[in-house]
């Protein structure tokens, strides 16, 4: 593994190593974050009041301005801030998109540029205001015409379980926020792509060819985040799950996600399944290729998965179906790489969030499991030796309607 992989190092003692006894103690930034790490300095005197725009979009009222930074602001509150609160919760807070123990602790900073120069402002969503801040470090080039939104974070907000994995997290975060809003500027006749420079990430906006609605999915009640007492989802109907329907989701958002993603970033996640009676699918292991589902190794796996997974918050035994995002080892050779392909499969898995949802059910990620029982489970050792298991989404029904015991 190159010397410049540090995340993906980071990342591969995080998951095969830990508990490591001399990570007791939260461990100070490297020069990584540092690029990412949120520290406005702010400009006195140089607040914009944005409460119109923030009630419109959590009330769902329509934006009230047709202005370019006023639609971007609008659906940047859809995506991003909470619309639905789970009382007496461990993980209270249900924006648009998931985020590791709803932290949701992105940070945004509008930047315009005329072609000679840039403003910045803190799109400060707690206050309700738009905060002049100074100009810091930024891959943005002053020349270069538009708007945009530099995306920073607290890496101070997670706990020292995951000093060596804080970084990734927040890269699978910024992919499923990326997706979310982009599906939200869609309906206001903007887009996003994103930028990756000298380690900073950046979303840049435009306008889009007129409007396209989107579906009228309520998205922040797609999970309840209770998981305390434990989850035993209800099985799945078939004609809900639909994996040709899954398959031709993720061949079609391959296109999606080339025109969002650098375009010098040409890496494709794989997808595999465990399902486990659901109607007419015999159980076993299945593979995403291209448009279809194939049954790679038939049998029964859902308990095997089960003792895979490091905590006992809920059980895996009454799944009809769990999703594994996988990836060519290859694309961690480098920081960029890593980088980008967390971001990917952050996005991909909004993406089949958003699909879930609309169908009534829940899809819920993970990252917690044994990496090399689940590979050997999933992967044929002399056909795939270099793909890993990344990410988990967990596919189920509501049993009740609280959200103790249930992810909504």
């Amino acid at each position: 593994m190159s010397e410049t992989s540090m995340l993906a190092i980071n990342e591969f003692t995080f998951r095969y190593l830990y508990p490591l006894s001399n990570e007791s103690k939260w461990r100070a930034l490297d020069d990584i974050e540092l690029q990412s790490q949120f520290a406005p300095h702010y400009l006195p005197g140089q607040d914009t009041d944005i409460s119109s725009v923030v009630c419109a979009a959590l009330s769902g009222d329509g934006c009230p301005q047709a202005g370019f930074v006023d639609r971007l602001l609008y659906a940047l509150c859809r995506t991003h801030l909470p619309g639905y609160i789970t009382t007496d919760a461990s993980y209270g807070m249900h924006a648009e998109y998931p985020s590791p123990r709803s932290y949701y602790q992105l940070q945004f900073i509008l930047a315009c540029s005329d072609g000679h120069s840039l403003s910045y402002q803190h799109i400060d969503l707690d206050n309700w205001i738009l905060r002049g801040v100074e100009a810091g470090d930024s891959s943005i080039a002053g020349e270069e015409a538009g708007t945009f939104l530099l995306i920073k974070t607290n890496f101070t907000i997670y706990n020292q379980l995951y000093n060596r994995f804080r970084y990734g997290l927040f890269c699978l975060e910024l992919g499923h926020c990326l997706q979310a809003l982009n599906r939200n500027l869609v309906a206001q006749g903007l887009k996003a792509s994103l930028i990756f420079d000298q380690q900073q990430f950046v979303i840049k906006v435009v306008d889009a060819l007129g409007r396209n609605s989107v579906a009228s999915v309520d998205m922040s009640r797609r999970t309840s985040g209770f998981f305390n007492y434990g989850l035993f989802p209800k099985k799945v109907a078939p004609e809900l799950l639909a994996l040709p329907e899954i398959a031709g989701i993720m061949a079609s958002y391959l296109l999606d996600f080339a025109a969002m993603c650098p375009p010098d970033f040409h890496h494709r996640p794989g997808l595999k399944a465990i399902v486990e009676h659901c109607g007419d699918y015999p159980c076993g292991i299945y593979q995403w290729c291209d448009k279809a589902f194939e049954l790679e190794k038939p049998g029964s796996y859902m308990s095997d998965f089960q003792q895979t997974y490091n905590y006992n918050n809920f059980s895996f035994i009454h799944s009809s179906c769990v999703l594994f995002f996988t990836i060519d080892t290859e694309v961690l050779n480098n920081n960029r790489g890593t980088a980008l392909c967390n971001v990917m499969l952050g996005a991909f898995s909004q993406r089949l969030i958003e699909h879930f949802t609309a169908k009534g059910l829940f899809a819920r990620p993970f990252r917690s499991y044994d990496q090399f029982k689940l590979d050997n489970m999933l992967h044929d050792a002399e056909t795939e030796d270099r793909r890993m298991t990344y990410y988990g989404l967990l596919i189920g029904k509501n049993r009740a309607t609280q959200s103790i015991g249930a992810i909504k």
